[in-house]
């Protein structure tokens, strides 16, 4: 379950991490709500937000020993 904050009027909040369910389309699957002036509700539908995933994969190396340990600890559908 996903932590809920409370944040004071012009403050802020960041967060570090969101789980991505799935990346097969290039859709995240979402959505931020929050309570603006007047009790109104405001919210974000995070599939909205067109991302290219590429832009944020960068070449690296790993032995083979470490490739298949992230491999195993991978979740497979």
């Amino acid at each position: 379950r996903p932590a809920v904050y409370t944040i004071a009027p012009r403050g802020f909040q960041s967060i570090k991490a969101i789980k991505v369910s799935s990346t097969e389309t290039g859709v995240i699957f979402g959505s931020i709500l929050w309570d603006g002036p007047a009790l109104a509700e405001w919210c974000v539908i995070l599939n909205d937000i067109h991302i290219d995933i590429m832009d944020y994969i960068k070449p690296a190396y790993c032995s083979e020993t470490q490739f298949r340990s992230m491999w195993t600890g991978f979740e497979w559908e």
